[in-house]
């Protein structure tokens, strides 16, 4: 099939909407960058097969360091990769399934890998935690204790920006910010959103911060209309996805988080 793909950058978001839309806890990425105000920072290649598309290359330049993340056929995603590598950063963070790690190979030297679940959570299934208290909105004001906070996460992915474009929730007890729960991507256009950047303060771990505010954020959330709420957890990480599970989210994939240099 490989001789046949056609590969070109595209701005159909229709096009590429309906491709996501096979399965969108996986692209739920993918479809949030296709909003306001995320799509100003994203490159779209595609591969397609008589006219359909069949593979995705998606490159995001909103953060400080670029991001690729990839969707289809492994061949559709190896051929994008080729043609269009001169275009594409030296230097990246990476979201791809592991049948494209091979793909990525041929073109980045993957420096570090961490295997992650792809979870989902569909509203029939959620179960909202009883205990909110000191739970609010964060914003701006709050950004001190934020920064504070995630000192202790060195491989976090927050930067101040993203209080412009998504919803973050905090607890805070005796005036100490202790956990938060935020979104990477965040698109009511597209009734979705993708959790990230979710901390707790490693001497208040084991309290419940995490699913309180986790559940208060899917509730603000549903009320803004997202029907398809994902996050991505590390697969190690028993506890955190103990906590997920017990709000309803589900696994659905495998996904790796890879940072890449140019082979």
């Amino acid at each position: 099939m490989s001789e046949r793909l056609q590969v070109a950058t595209t701005h159909d978001a229709a096009l590429l909407r309906g491709f996501f839309r096979r399965d969108p806890v996986a692209a739920a990425l993918l479809l949030g960058d296709l909003d306001e105000p995320y799509c100003q920072w994203c490159r779209w290649y595609v591969a397609t097969y008589r006219e359909r598309p069949v593979g995705v290359l998606a490159l995001f330049e909103g953060l400080s360091t670029p991001a690729l993340l990839s969707f289809g056929a492994p061949d559709a995603v190896a051929a994008v990769l080729r043609e269009c590598g001169d275009e594409l950063p030296a230097e990246c963070d990476a979201k791809i399934p592991p049948e494209h790690r091979e793909a990525f190979a041929e073109s980045y030297r993957i420096v570090r890998c961490e295997s992650q679940w792809a979870m989902g959570l569909d509203p029939a299934d959620f179960a909202r935690a009883s205990e909110t208290g000191g739970i609010r909105a964060l914003g701006h004001r709050d950004l001190p204790a934020m920064l504070e906070l995630y000192e202790a996460y060195p491989d976090n992915f927050f930067e101040a920006g993203q209080l412009d474009w998504g919803l973050y929730f905090g607890r805070y007890a005796e005036e100490e910010l202790v956990a938060i729960s935020g979104t990477l991507v965040l698109s009511e256009r597209e009734e979705i959103a993708m959790l990230g950047n979710l901390v707790t303060a490693p001497e208040a771990r084991g309290r419940g911060h995490a699913r309180s505010c986790t559940s208060r954020l899917v509730e603000a959330l549903h009320e803004r209309g997202c029907r398809t709420v994902a996050l991505h957890v590390a697969a190690t990480n028993a506890p955190a996805i103990s906590c997920y599970r017990r709000l309803g989210f589900s696994f659905r994939s495998i996904v790796l988080q890879a940072y890449c240099i140019r082979n």
